[in-house]
């Protein structure tokens, strides 16, 4: 049985502010950014693993022909795109697709790491800007939150990945910067 990290504990506490259309946005608290580790663009020139076709799933929807990837030894990270310009997708593992095809961002699991819930939808309508812009994702272990035009909605769920200490993460968006960092842990003293 393998043993989770519950770095989440933190991602469930957020700050709450007000953007330039007057909505709330939540985003994680500040003090998240000190377990920020070293930075990975995801570009052919910086990616640690640039992984072309995945193809490491049963799953034909998960063979991304082309993506810049990479791989995070301890199973987390913090993911940001900036400046997404249209459609594409965001794979952990292959387990959990973020995907943004058409006006519609959908969120789905295949197999037993989400539990077997499948899919999760947001029209872009609901967004101020009518469509994605920037995009913060938190991995742990055991969950994935997802921030959405700097936390104008957020996706949150939790996960059980099969291989938790090998985190990869491929992505197929063109945007102006694709960066992720890999993440230390928490440390709760004596609270636990």
């Amino acid at each position: 049985m393998p043993t989770y990290e519950w770095l989440h504990t933190l991602t469930w506490l957020r700050e709450l502010s007000l953007n330039d259309a007057g909505n709330i946005c939540q985003w994680p608290l500040p003090e998240y950014d000190a377990l920020h580790g070293a930075c990975v663009e995801l570009t052919p020139e910086g990616s640690v693993d640039n992984v072309g076709k995945l193809g490491s799933s049963n799953y034909d929807a998960f063979d991304i022909e082309g993506a810049i990837g990479a791989r995070f030894a301890n199973g987390t990270c913090d993911l940001f795109l900036e400046g997404i310009k249209g459609e594409g997708r965001i794979l952990l593992n292959a387990d959990l697709e973020l995907a943004v095809i058409g006006d519609m961002i959908e969120l789905s699991f295949k197999g037993i790491a989400g539990g077997y819930r499948t899919v999760r939808r947001l029209p872009a309508r609901e967004l101020s800007a009518g469509k994605l812009e920037s995009l913060r994702m938190v991995v742990d272990t055991s969950a994935v939150e997802i921030y959405i035009n700097g936390g104008e909605k957020t996706m949150s769920t939790r996960w059980w990945p099969q291989e938790i200490t090998n985190l990869r993460v491929s992505s197929t968006f063109e945007a102006d910067k694709s960066y992720a960092y890999e993440m230390g842990r928490f440390d709760f003293g004596n609270i636990c």
